[in-house]
């Protein structure tokens, strides 16, 4: 009697070298470490833009994470993160799929993606914004997702917590 075994095979693991981020620094456009405003190495970081806010009643600045965002709020239960990035003008689709994937959720084709984007007018100018729901980790959660691409830049300002809040 031939008993056929089937071979284990494992999944093959594949590794490769991605080129490192470049370094954004907190710093005034122009400002060198040690040297001239625009020689050395700080010259040839991008740094993030400064920005200022009047904080609504209710709200807590929680500040910069020292990372991407250039402001954090808490209100209630609800976090509030503010993120300019080099611009995703033209990837506005995959910006809600990318949400989505977060939130556990399937892709959405390109008409349905065009289809969640609504308007919005956001610090004088034409922006878009997402909504969408989901449960994370057995409770329902929220985001909503503001963008507007201005000077070479997309500013994003998510709001995440409970979808009563």
């Amino acid at each position: 009697m031939l008993v056929a075994v089937p071979a284990c095979r494992k999944a093959e693991i594949r590794t490769y070298v991605a080129p490192r981020d470049k370094e954004v620094v907190r710093a005034a456009p122009g400002a060198a470490e040690g040297g001239e405003p625009g020689e050395g190495p700080a010259a040839e970081r991008e740094a993030l833009p400064a920005v200022t806010w009047a904080l609504p009643s209710g709200w807590t600045d929680l500040g910069s994470d020292g990372g991407m965002n250039v402001g954090q709020f808490k209100v209630g239960e609800v976090m509030v993160n503010i993120t300019p990035l080099a611009s995703m003008e033209g990837q506005e689709n995959m910006l809600v799929n990318m949400w989505r994937n977060v939130l556990g959720q399937p892709a959405f084709s390109e008409a349905e993606a065009t289809a969640a984007l609504q308007e919005a007018e956001i610090a004088g100018g034409k922006g878009r914004f997402f909504d969408l729901s989901a449960e994370r980790g057995g409770s329902p959660v929220r985001i909503v997702t503001a963008f507007l691409h201005r000077e070479g830049r997309s500013w994003f300002f998510k709001l995440q917590g409970p979808p009563d809040e």
